[in-house]
């Protein structure tokens, strides 16, 4: 058996396709790549079993040979099934990775942008509030500004919040041409990654289960393939011709 949700010995093995908030597109270009190269394979597979049914189902000599060992028209019908159904779920599993690519793509850009206005604003303050510790502790600005996306919330939340909330702040800030509508705008930007985080998490967890169905069904596909090729090959073992109908070529 093939084992899709494990091991897919006709695919590249390559690190399973999660795409990373905040570590930029690089992230999203592999994946891309990687989820390409996966789907030429797997319909690849999809493309030969559906040869090896349609040709068991229109050619009477193949289909005669194989219920001459037991493989009748319904079994070769379930396994029309089987393929319909691994069909179907496998354009949906690209779907839900389209979507999942789209929103990091979305909260990538979000997020440097944001970065990029919370850095500027982040520096100012701590010119303009250099002899005053305690506000630099409100506003976080005695810790390193952060790079993954969690803690990045979290610290420049903090500074929105805190900086927003305080005039004697704002009045420091002003002497920069930092106005507090620039300021809120700032706030506003972090709002919106912590929204499309959420909605490129929601993304994600419905991409894992689009795989995890997909992989199920084509395993459940692989397994009837399996004895549906190597029964072909038996009962056809002296007609080539019909191998090479089916997709399977000459007995090794």
């Amino acid at each position: 058996m093939l084992s899709y949700g494990r091991e897919r010995p006709f695919i590249n093995q390559s690190p399973p396709y999660t795409l990373l908030q905040g570590e930029g597109g690089a992230k999203n270009i592999i994946g891309e790549i990687y989820m390409t190269r996966e789907r030429r394979n797997i319909n690849a597979f999809l493309q030969q079993v559906r040869l090896g049914i349609q040709n068991a189902q229109d050619v009477p000599e193949i289909a005669s040979a194989l219920a001459g060992f037991g493989f009748d028209a319904a079994r070769v019908q379930a396994g029309a099934t089987l393929l319909a159904t691994a069909e179907t779920l496998q354009a949906v599993q690209v779907k839900e990775y389209s979507e999942q690519y789209q929103a990091t793509t979305a909260l990538d850009a979000a997020q440097a942008a944001a970065d990029k206005l919370f850095g500027t604003h982040r520096k100012l303050a701590k010119l303009a509030l250099r002899d005053d510790p305690e506000a630099q502790k409100a506003l976080l600005l005695h810790e390193r500004k952060k790079e993954t996306l969690d803690p990045w919330l979290g610290q420049a939340g903090v500074f929105y919040k805190n900086v927003l909330g305080d005039p004697d702040m704002l009045a420091a800030l002003a002497q920069y041409n930092v106005t507090e509508a620039q300021l809120l705008a700032g706030q506003t930007a972090v709002v919106a990654v912590a929204n499309l985080n959420a909605s490129q998490e929601k993304e994600k967890s419905e991409a894992q289960k689009a795989t995890k169905a997909r992989d199920k069904a084509l395993d459940d596909l692989d397994d009837w393939y399996v004895e549906f090729r190597e029964l072909a090959r038996i009962a056809l073992e002296d007609d080539a011709q019909q191998l090479e109908a089916l997709g399977l070529g000459s007995i090794p």
